[in-house]
């Protein structure tokens, strides 16, 4: 297994699909996570001006 593991560091342009998808998910959920906070802050602030 260790040796497996080192394969991969040593060439990272190879990237397994798997790392991808974890990739892709964790791009979506910090856009999500982001937009909420900007979604949040801006009704916060409306919400102040009323």
């Amino acid at each position: 297994m260790a040796a497996l593991k080192k394969s991969r560091l040593d060439a990272p342009d190879m990237m397994p699909p798997y790392d991808q998808e974890m990739q892709r998910a964790h791009i979506i959920t910090v856009w999500f996570v982001g937009n909420g906070e900007m979604v949040g802050h801006l009704t916060g602030k409306a919400k102040c001006w009323r």
